[in-house]
């Protein structure tokens, strides 16, 4: 076969052009396995509006009189400070409840709307102590929906974005103790339900200070695994009381964390936020430090940042200041306070909607477009080359059968009345077109399937 010029080009066309589809469907490919995704913000309105839970954590929360009577000791000078005593409090879980003020002690709550179809109500009963917050603090958790008392009062609003809350936070420095003495009072605004605990605060307060805070519902609705997203569905495992409620990606990896650190090292440290609450011995001091350096050091840890991923359906709030002023000397005299509002600023929320990039639809597409701007093929066309090839071979196979001998069978009834049949009675042949006629049904099934395919 003698090549020409024309013949050459003609040929270096074609491998060029097949090398552009290649690599184009090759990319197309490869983006599709790795499961992109893009996020679509859409706003809704007064639909799927919770109003959030308040955790606000206090420096004094120890009360004087139950610490001195369970250790003498702390207060001998009569200093507002435990001091040295701080390590004992801290790895002692039992101590912790004991001196530890109770939300009724040093904290007022009502619940006000103003749409008529939404009363007031005092909502101190749904304050509870949730988690100690290192290296200081004691976290108090306001959340309308984890608990029974007030949900009903509160399920009934229909209208939760007109509802505001007031938290005011009194007590006596004669009677009540810190670890510290910094003056601050970190404050979580977060999803009700749940208790992260979160070591950003949405605000920071200072005793003797009234803050407004106004807050606007996010929704963030990701992608479970094989998408990029890859999040874990916290709500469907339920809710774990141990950790504050639903876990949220930082409780799934304390509670992972806390769980190694008893199988390897037989108690758990008391740093952690939900430590007291994990019903496992706390850690000594000495002993805490050291399993928690083996652990790291074997990579111990890692499988709980593969185990606890984002949330696929996380609902946050964005937090503002809208106001702040000094509380007059004339409240509460002679005792230290901290007030706060919380109300919402809009009644839209923000849903951040996850959606795949590519779909199996849209890649057939794109093969197909590829294949028409670099082959100059239709996928149409290939399908019906490949249609006619399928009948040509039907056909020949008709042909082998029609020159293949039938089978001599002896000693049978059908064999005996074949012998008896009148002259000019003949069988009746296969023919090609018989053939072909009884494989329509599995030709027109392979056909209709991969026009499907292509339609869809």
């Amino acid at each position: 076969m003698e090549l020409t010029l024309y013949g050459i080009i003609r040929v270096c066309i074609w491998l060029v052009s097949l090398s552009g589809f290649m690599y184009q469907v090759s990319t197309i490919l490869k983006m599709y396995c790795l499961y992109p995704f893009t996020v679509t913000v859409v706003e809704q309105l007064q639909k799927g509006i919770l109003f959030p839970a308040v955790t606000i954590c206090s420096e004094n929360w120890i009360n004087r009189s139950r610490l001195c009577a369970a250790v003498p000791h702390a207060c001998v000078d009569g200093s507002q400070n435990v001091g040295d005593n701080n390590f004992r409090i801290e790895y002692d879980f039992d101590l912790q409840k004991d001196v530890a003020l109770k939300p009724n002690e040093v904290m007022e709550c009502y619940m006000r709307s103003n749409d008529p179809t939404c009363p007031a109500f005092t909502c101190f009963e749904a304050l509870r102590r949730s988690y100690y917050r290192h290296p200081g603090h004691m976290c108090y958790t306001l959340d309308l929906l984890i608990t029974d008392h007030r949900r009903d009062a509160y399920l009934a609003c229909r209208s939760p974005w007109t509802l505001e809350l007031t938290l005011n936070v009194i007590w006596s420095p004669e009677k009540t103790m810190s670890l510290q003495k910094e003056n601050s009072y970190p404050i979580l605004i977060h999803r009700p339900e749940t208790t992260p605990p979160d070591k950003l605060a949405s605000l920071i307060a200072e005793a003797g200070m009234l803050y407004v805070l106004s807050v606007t519902q996010q929704v963030t609705k990701r992608l479970p695994p094989p998408y990029a997203s890859g999040c874990s569905d916290y709500l469907k495992e339920g809710a774990a009381l141990e950790m504050g409620g639903y876990q949220s990606q930082d409780t799934c990896i304390q509670k992972c964390r806390m769980q190694l650190e008893h199988r390897f090292c037989g108690c758990v440290s008391p740093l952690y936020e939900y430590s007291a609450y994990f019903g496992k011995p706390a850690c000594a001091r000495v002993h805490n430090e050291k399993c928690q350096n083996e652990l790291e050091k074997n990579n111990t840890f890692i499988v709980c940042s593969k185990r606890c991923r984002a949330p696929c359906d996380e609902t946050t709030y964005d937090v503002r200041l809208t106001g702040m002023s000094l509380i007059p000397d004339s409240t509460n005299v002679g005792l230290n306070k901290l007030f706060i509002k919380v109300k919402f600023s809009s009644d839209t929320q923000k849903i951040f909607l996850y959606q795949p990039k590519l779909s199996i639809v849209e890649v057939f597409g794109y093969m197909g477009g590829y294949l028409g701007m670099w082959l100059g093929f239709s996928l149409f066309s290939i399908l019906s080359g490949l249609e006619d090839k399928f009948e040509r071979f039907l056909i020949r196979r008709a042909h082998a059968l029609k020159k293949t001998p039938a089978p001599v069978r002896f000693n049978s009834t059908k064999q005996r009345i074949n012998d008896h049949k009148p002259r000019g009675t003949f069988e009746k042949r296969v023919t090609v077109k018989d053939l072909v006629t009884s494989d329509s049904s599995l030709l027109f099934c392979s056909k209709c399937w991969i026009l499907a395919l292509v339609k869809q």
